[in-house]
């Protein structure tokens, strides 16, 4: 199967300031969850090893080539109530879609995602519990599909109410870099694929 996507590309004016480094690039899971072990006396004087988590802040744009690039991706906006077809739809997203967005050899670009706010409960359940470690998208739950992210309201419909998966702050914090950094937007269907290195070469 071949991937059908659209890209555009918007250059903004000349940066005034360098772009930051990206201390996270969103490889894995993993990544997101580094863990450092101490050993820790209680006030008994019992000594215990405790493991901490160490959860990376998402909510910041990040790039290492100063680049915003947004992949938008529809499921079954408009059709909330067709089970069979919903299912079938699950089935290739999880076989072909997301297993290709995953193994990107580049993880630093935001995956935003809308479906019906009125999804089956079956499918929204599904839909969510697929996308659960994704560290980089966003499942919005509207039926808009504005045109260009750089737009003001590009984002009007994401806010904490309509986010499923993932964090608001994390779609506000890109749509602030895009407008003063290159904004590349492309578009992946929800049973379309893509080769490893696609996302990395544009």
């Amino acid at each position: 199967l071949v991937s059908c996507w659209t890209i555009f590309v918007i250059l903004s004016p000349p940066q005034s300031a360098s772009v930051p480094p990206n201390p996270l690039p969103h490889h894995s899971v993993a990544l997101l969850r580094q863990a450092s072990t101490e050993l820790r006396t209680s006030s008994t004087g019992q000594r215990r090893q405790v493991t901490t988590f160490h959860v990376p802040d998402l909510s910041s744009w990040r790039n290492t080539h100063g680049v915003v690039h947004v992949v938008q991706t529809r499921f079954m906006q408009y059709q909330p109530n067709l089970l069979d077809l919903g299912h079938a739809r699950l089935e290739i997203f999880q076989a072909l879609t997301l297993p290709s967005v995953r193994a990107q050899s580049s993880q630093e670009f935001l995956w935003l995602m809308r479906t019906d706010p009125a999804l089956h409960p079956t499918l929204r359940t599904a839909l969510c519990h697929v996308l659960r470690d994704v560290p980089n998208v966003i499942l919005v739950a509207s039926n808009e599909n504005p045109e260009g992210f750089r737009a003001d309201d590009a984002v009007a419909d994401v806010s904490d109410d309509s986010v499923w998966v993932g964090h608001a702050d994390t779609v506000r914090a890109y749509h602030a870099a895009a407008q003063t950094h290159v904004l590349l937007e492309t578009r992946l269907d929800a049973d379309d694929g893509l080769e490893t290195h696609v996302l990395e070469n544009l």
